[in-house]
Parts: C-alpha cells; structure tokens; sequence
C-alpha cells in the first residue's frame, strides 16, 4: 500500500512528533508498503522512506520559544490536501501529537476529503484532547477522575478567587496544567499555594483553558490498546519522582515495569477500566489511558491519549512487546482498523 506518515506539526511536541513518525515510517517500510513523509505545516517538502525529515533529536526538554513555532494556516492546510491529492495514498497515517493534529482538526480534514487514515475520527480526537470534557463524559459513567477546576482565559477569572477555590475543592498538593495538550508540557505540580500565579501564566501561554486537578498519591499506571486487543498494563517508575518531559523521553530517565507488578484483581481491573474508557469516547486504532492507583486501592483515569508516542521509549510497543507482539506487528494491526 501507498501510506504518507504525517508528523511533525505545530505543537509544543513537535520534535517527538518527528521521533514517532520516524519509527513509524521505518516500520512501515520494512513490512514492504511504499512511505512517504509529510509535516502538515510544510507538506510540500515531504520525502520518500528513505531520507530523512528531520535530523535533530528531542532533547530534554520542550521548545522554549513557543512563538517561533511553526503553524499550520488554512493556506498551509489546503497545500497538505493538494499534496495528498498528489501522492494519492490508500491509508494516511497520522502520528502528531497536540494541537491540530491531535484535537480533531486534521482528522476531520482526511475526513472531508475523503482520505483513509488511521487513529480515532475527528470527533472521539476533539472530545479526547479536551481534557474537562472527557473528564465530565467519564465520571457520567462511574469512572473515578481527580476533583477539578476550570477557567477559560475568555472568562477573565479572578487569580485571587481560584486560590479560595483551591482551598475549599481539594487543597494542596494540587496540579496546574493546560486543558489541552501532551507530554506534561506546561504542567507545575504545586505543594502549595506558593507559585500559583507563574503556573497560571505557563498555561496561558500554551492554552486558553486552565485545569487545575487534585493530585491524587499512588502509582502511575498506563493502558493501551491496539485494534480493540487491550494489552497489558505497565507501570511507570520516573527515577525523578514525576513522569515529566525529561522523564518521557531521556534513556533511563523512568522505569518501565510490564507487565505492571499488580495483584491479579488490580490487573483485571486497570485493564477493564482502560477498555471501558476506550468504548466511551468509541476510540478507533490505537490509544493509551493513564491512571493513579492510591495505596487504598482506588483506581483514577488521569487522561486518554488518542495518538500516544510511538517512539522506542513509548509505553503503547512496551506494552505490545509484553504479549510479544513486535512493532511491526503493532503497525499491522492498527492498518487492519482502516475499513
């Protein structure tokens, strides 16, 4: 099959983006399909499989200057549909993650045009990308998130009255962090109420919306699942304490346990969570939930990634390659969801 890997684009993960497409593109390539690489800002410099879109590496932490990063403007857009148009590919496969790539905006683009692509539609990418939304739509389903509050920059809330309304929701130690968005970008845990005001500033920076979470004590547990098959759930050990940018993606920065040293209920049951969340917002392809599991047994969803990392530190071929199911393998079956 013909296939264009999309990857790069305009967010703040942009470099891990490109980390992802790759392995994804070489993947392909090696199971005989034709590749191309595309990054929707410049899609007129796309390349065959065997060169290289970006040479760089990701670094420890994400671009600093937020401003100078590309965008994907509607001329920018229509030039990726004409480039599409030009290559003619049976399956797009998308492997951007934040912004338009991620939130629905290009998803439904392929889905206008009529392009095959791979991943959720555009509606489960935009439900999933906002994190309040999906919050409210799994809690209506007994699903247990971190208490919350939101304000929108538009509303021009009042800083003091967030503090009052960290006091009397949860208290400290809370979590600052952007509605929308990966890779902890932009997100300050807070012990207490010391520095409030330059976590709000970072969001805003990165995001209209600010969500400020409870932080919920336990271990970090993540779920995958790749063509409906849930696989098995892995535990994340950071060495720094936080599973932060640097964490995610610096060799031997975290400890990746799978599958996840669980009893064989709280297995079964991270599992049938991971499934369920999966099923409510009608995910498609391949996708990752996050949870907190407290010492008292509770399990929390934190989020739901609709296109999660695919580098060689990513958790969704980790926790394949615990039911010894290679990359390629994994590729395989997320291009069998393509109807």
């Amino acid at each position: 099959m013909r296939i264009v890997v999309l990857m790069g684009g305009e967010s703040t993960e942009r470099l891990v983006s490109f980390k992802s497409g790759e392995a994804v593109a070489n993947g392909l390539t090696r199971l005989g399909h034709e590749v191309y690489k595309m990054d929707p800002v410049f899609p007129k410099q796309w390349v065959t499989s065997d060169q290289k879109l970006f040479t760089g590496s990701v670094g420890e932490k994400p671009p600093e200057n937020l401003l100078e990063l590309p965008k994907a403007t509607l001329r920018r857009l229509e030039e990726l549909l004409e480039e599409l148009q030009i290559l003619s590919p049976d399956i797009v496969f998308p492997v951007l993650h934040g912004g338009p790539g991620e939130d629905g905006t290009l998803q439904g683009l392929l889905e206008w045009a009529n392009i095959p692509f791979v991943g959720s539609s555009s509606l489960t990418c935009h439900i999933a990308m906002d994190k309040m939304i999906t919050k409210k739509l799994l809690e209506a389903d007994g699903i247990k998130t971190p208490r919350w509050l939101f304000y929108s920059k538009h509303s021009k809330f009042d800083r003091q009255q967030v503090e009052e309304d960290i006091q009397t929701s949860f208290g400290y130690p809370c979590i600052v962090k952007p509605n929308s968005g990966g890779s902890t970008v932009g997100m300050t845990i807070l012990p207490n109420a010391k520095g409030l005001k330059e976590a709000i500033d970072i969001v805003l920076q990165l995001n209209d919306d600010l969500l400020i979470e409870e932080f919920i004590e336990g271990r970090e547990l993540t779920v995958a699942v790749i063509a409906d098959e849930v696989m098995p759930t892995i535990e994340v050990v950071p060495k720094s304490g936080f599973y932060d940018y640097t964490s995610k993606y610096t060799v031997g920065k975290t400890e990746y346990i799978c599958p996840a040293n669980l009893t064989p209920v709280e297995m079964k049951q991270s599992m049938e969570l991971g499934k369920k969340v999966w099923d409510i917002l009608q995910a498609r392809g391949f996708g990752r939930s996050d949870f907190r599991l407290t010492p008292k047994g509770e399990m929390y969803c934190l989020e739901f990634n609709t296109i999660p990392g695919m580098t060689e530190l990513s958790l969704v071929p980790k926790a394949a390659a615990a039911k010894n199911i290679t990359f390629d393998q994994v590729l395989e079956m997320i291009l069998s969801t393509v109807k």
